[in-house]
């Protein structure tokens, strides 16, 4: 937003997100969650009063969990839960991008090195799902997750960035074309191996449409 000129903006925008997600929740599963992100910024350093107030906004508003995501290191593992922690709610922790040994690419930092974060700010984390990377990436990280942390765990995958459409066809243009081999179908599959390795929530990030969730919903379901 702030590259939009919008960040002084920041507070309207998350409350009437919140107010858009409550009533779309309300019309279609009242029994659904609606969990609010925060996300730290892709550089090294961010504002830990951000992080803390817009949290408090997405609490004020209404929100049934706090989601801190995109997390690509140990130190915004800490600031971010320590930014959420005064909300009182549910507690999800989001994190993206890992190398061939399952390390967070940004500092190296293990999952190990993760969960002991987590205990060191004494802030309970409910949940760590692996987030914005490829479904690859994310299978073969996710065993060493699980040894490291012994909570509930799962994923939401990043089938790329450039969603260009295709023409004038509106139903081209919401499915994409930068996909590649992550097709709703194939994403499922995925899905599928996740449920199988004890995932307990899975969704869809960047590039993911209506196609992909609606492909996941019968195995999440199991229908």
């Amino acid at each position: 937003m702030a590259v939009a000129g919008l960040g002084d903006d920041w507070e309207e925008y998350t409350r009437l997100a919140v107010e858009i997600a409550l009533s779309a929740r309300d019309d279609s599963n009242p029994e659904a969650y609606v969990a609010g992100g925060i996300a730290p910024s892709p550089g090294l350093v961010d504002s830990y009063e951000d992080l803390r107030d817009q949290a408090a906004v997405l609490a004020e508003m209404g929100v049934d969990a706090i989601l801190t995501e995109y997390v690509g290191s140990v130190a915004k593992v800490r600031q971010s839960i320590r930014a959420a922690a005064p909300t009182g709610l549910p507690l999800l922790l989001g994190l993206c991008h890992f190398d061939e040994q399952g390390r967070l690419n940004m500092d190296g930092g293990s999952m190990a090195d993760v969960v002991e974060a987590i205990n060191d700010e004494g802030v309970g984390v409910d949940s760590i799902l692996l987030m914005c990377s490829a479904p690859k990436e994310i299978s073969r990280t996710m065993p060493m997750l699980q040894d490291a942390f012994d909570g509930p765990v799962g994923a939401y995958a990043n089938v790329g960035y450039d969603g260009g459409g295709k023409g004038d066809d509106p139903d081209l243009q919401l499915r994409g074309s930068n996909v590649g081999e992550n097709t709703p179908e194939r994403y499922a599959q995925f899905g599928q191996e996740w449920l199988e390795m004890g995932l307990q929530i899975i969704g869809g990030c960047c590039a993911t449409n209506p196609y992909h969730i609606a492909a996941l919903a019968p195995i999440v379901k199991g229908t």
